[in-house]
């Protein structure tokens, strides 16, 4: 599992292959031949489906939450 972020989501995703019909298709009428070629996909945003895709982005609302993390694990001490 990585996670990378869509800059048009923008959000963190999970990328994922589309592997559809077409696929399914293939795959028949190359006697099993393109299940090679399955793993080359480029992945893709669940959302949106974009391969604009890049590293873990973190958001605000994230470092906010961090930031309260940090300060209630102080507190704790």
């Amino acid at each position: 599992m990585s996670l990378k972020y869509c800059a048009l989501c923008k959000r963190n995703v999970e990328p994922k292959r589309a592997i559809g019909i077409g696929t399914l298709l293939l795959v028949l009428c190359t006697f099993g031949f393109w299940l090679l070629l399955i793993p080359l996909y480029r992945k893709k945003c669940p959302i949106c489906k974009t391969t604009l895709l890049s590293g873990i982005e973190n958001s605000i609302e994230d470092k906010k939450v961090d930031e309260i993390q940090i300060v209630e694990t102080s507190i704790d001490k």
